[in-house]
């Protein structure tokens, strides 16, 4: 099936792998994507595989942009433009060398690094179409999503490494699950967090302070890791006040629900718009002006602050 809604506009820079099965009028087919995707806004991808019904291999280079796709391959060239909305429903539209025009409406879903997809097309030189595809991403150097805070002191690899072993670690561990529990009614297991942790992970140093800091020298409050599903709440706001505690954990809970509900296809920059507007609400609520006006400072100079679509909106019983 020429599928004008096959696109992928991943977010962060990272190399992934998906082999991938489908089915539909044209036959059964098996195949493998290997590509990069940049910032949130474009990716470059070679596919290739074999389509038993034909008895032929197929193959194709090809690059996207804010939902404009284009590429060469087996069938010759093609190019066209897509648009997906976040409940999974996906429209798109385009011309092919083979196909000639052709258009198409899809439903798809993601379940962690597994996605399904079904679609109906049309194309000028081939009628009506139909099809379904399963596949999974198998994504390295997954960016994480973080909550810069201004302030802090050089951080210590060896004083991270002697706290992720210290009884210190266990206890705040202890005391963070509770506090999530109690604030949020979350644990791991909820939103497919398969860790809640104040320790650090590799990415990270810790200062003493008990923040930690990236490897560009940034204070970080908390983090969300997408590659292992690991909520981090530095050990200084695991201890913090209420409205602290709230400005960081619930900031990195929203990266975690939007992983859980998007998959391979959260926007990261659209993930951390609402988590930063979260966390200034969190501030402005309990009237500390400088810690909001701080957050939205930094939000702002990284490109956090603006639109977001309305279906990265988080739950309601979070607002306070």
């Amino acid at each position: 099936m020429n599928n004008p809604l096959k696109y992928t506009d991943p977010d962060g820079n990272f190399w992934f792998i998906s082999p991938q099965i489908g089915f539909g009028k044209g036959g059964f087919s098996l195949g493998l994507e290997i590509g990069i995707g940049f910032k949130g806004f474009a990716s470059i991808s070679v596919s290739a595989g074999y389509n038993f019904k034909s008895d032929q291999g197929y193959w194709s280079v090809q690059g996207s942009a804010l939902g404009i796709y284009a590429g060469y391959g087996s069938s010759g060239w093609f190019a066209g433009a897509g648009l997906r909305h976040p409940s999974g429903v996906s429209l798109g539209w385009g011309y092919s060398q083979a196909g000639g025009w052709n258009a198409g409406i899809g439903f798809g879903r993601n379940a962690g690094n597994f996605s399904g997809a079904a679609g109906i097309g049309w194309s000028e030189n081939g009628g009506f179409d139909w099809g379904v595809s399963a596949g999974y991403s198998i994504i390295f150097d997954v960016p994480v999503q973080e909550l810069v805070v201004q302030g802090g002191v050089d951080g210590s690899k060896t004083l991270a490494e002697r706290y992720n072993s210290s009884p210190e670690a266990e206890f705040n561990d202890q005391l963070l699950e509770e506090r999530m529990k109690s604030d949020y009614g979350v644990s791991v297991g909820t939103f497919g967090i398969q860790e809640i942790t104040t320790k650090t992970g590799d990415r990270y140093t810790m200062n003493s302070s008990g923040t930690y800091q990236n490897r560009k020298g940034k204070t970080v409050a908390g983090y969300y890791s997408r590659q292992d599903r690991s909520l981090h709440v530095s050990p200084m706001y695991t201890n913090a006040t209420d409205v602290l505690f709230r400005a960081t954990a619930g900031h990195e809970l929203i990266h975690a629900f939007h992983h859980y509900k998007f998959g391979v296809n959260m926007n990261a920059r659209f993930s951390e718009r609402v988590a930063y507007q979260y966390s200034y609400n969190v501030y402005m609520r309990a009237g500390l002006i400088t810690s909001a006006l701080g957050t939205l400072s930094n939000a702002a100079s990284y490109g956090y602050w603006g639109y977001y679509p309305s279906g990265y909106k988080y739950p309601n019983i979070w607002k306070r």
